[in-house]
């Protein structure tokens, strides 16, 4: 018996400040969530932000016993390392299937992704996001005061008005139809946001004394 067939919780391998504030983003819009990280102060500090976190290797034999995968129906591979990322999203094919294994862009992926990578495609996750967002670029975004927004968009505010507002330092992350599915931005796929749907977005904080600003 299956209690949940379609589920649509987000395991997030890496508890560094990306990945929480990403984990923060979807547990606030009702998502279930798992942090997974071998570093013990990442855990601390996602478990102290409210977080459900694992500490241990996402490639562990044991931890689906260890971790409650019920309601997950994807996983992100966030690490800093790119063949750990790989592996993960290899690893964890076999729980979510291809479609919901997500894995950072490598930097080889922000050069290009060529014909000559020795890995297969199938031999990998999805690439998160963007081609460009790299692990070092997520969190120097991060170091740098970007924050994780979200938005509604209408038949008034549409995604050409969102990207017009937003501009190019925006980098849509997630959609969450209306329905409350998540759809997860790649650049094989990239979303073609409609109105009613919710943008999960990377942006730089408003400055102090904008509209929209934290007073």
């Amino acid at each position: 018996e299956v209690s949940n067939p379609d589920p649509e919780g987000t395991v997030i391998v890496g508890a560094h400040p990306f990945a929480r504030a990403l984990g923060t983003a979807l547990q606030e819009e009702g998502f279930d969530v798992l942090l997974i990280d071998s570093n013990w102060t990442q855990v601390t500090k996602a478990r102290q932000a409210g977080l459900p976190a694992h500490y241990g290797d996402a490639l562990a034999e044991s931890l689906m016993d260890e971790a409650d995968f019920d309601a997950m129906g994807r996983l992100l591979a966030m690490t800093a390392n790119d063949e750990i990322n790989a592996l993960t999203a290899i690893h964890f094919t076999e729980v979510f299937g291809r479609a919901g294994v997500f894995q950072l862009a490598s930097a080889r992926d922000e050069i290009e992704i060529s014909e000559s990578d020795e890995r297969p495609r199938h031999l990998r996750g999805r690439i998160l996001f963007d081609s460009g967002a790299t692990f070092g670029a997520l969190l120097d975004k991060i170091r740098h005061g970007y924050v994780i927004k979200k938005t509604k968009l209408t038949e008034a505010f549409d995604f050409e008005a969102f990207q017009r507002e937003h501009g190019a330092a925006a980098l849509p992350l997630l959609l969450i139809s209306e329905s409350g599915r998540l759809l997860v931005n790649t650049p094989e796929e990239e979303a073609a946001p409609k109105p009613g749907q919710k943008v999960v977005f990377l942006a730089p904080a408003p400055k102090p004394g904008l509209p929209g600003a934290p007073q």
